[in-house]
């Protein structure tokens, strides 16, 4: 099959590029290793692609950050759980890639909307008015910082 995997990581990570080298070894130039790039070009480039892989976290309930990214170049997404990879699911995938844009437009667009900077900005706007609301009521309140995280 003809192919090309490309990665975008960290490649002054000496363990991203051990990670990698083994695979480097197998795919030989059919894998495509890039230095990180800002979100906005990542999107781009990502764009361009036939289809892009997500694996999940394991804990349903978290979606990785890059999904959202991954759901806004509208192109096909192959997920799969570090636990669940079905090579049968993938080879499925690989014979009708856009498939799931449907799945992606309609499955994901609750999550897209709530991301939206206006969404976002109206709810960091009632928690605001929900903490000075608190400020009235009780008169006094405190922040805590956790500065080890």
């Amino acid at each position: 099959m003809d192919f090309r995997f490309i990665l975008y990581t960290d490649t002054t990570s000496p363990l991203n590029m051990k990670l990698i080298d083994k695979y480097r070894d197998i795919l030989k130039e059919k894998l495509v290793i890039n230095s990180l790039i800002t979100r906005e070009k990542c999107i781009y480039e990502l764009s361009g692609m036939d289809f892009v892989i997500n694996q999940n976290n394991i804990n349903a309930e978290q979606k990785t950050s890059k999904l959202i990214d991954y759901m806004i170049t509208g192109r096909p997404i192959f997920e799969f759980t570090q636990d669940s990879f079905d090579g049968n699911e993938f080879l499925k995938f690989l014979k009708e890639p856009n498939k799931n844009i449907d799945k992606i437009k309609n499955m994901y667009i609750k999550e897209l909307v709530k991301y939206d900077a206006k969404n976002v900005t109206n709810s960091f706007l009632r928690l605001i008015k929900w903490f000075f609301g608190l400020h009235l009521l009780f008169g006094c309140y405190a922040f805590f910082v956790d500065r080890k995280s």
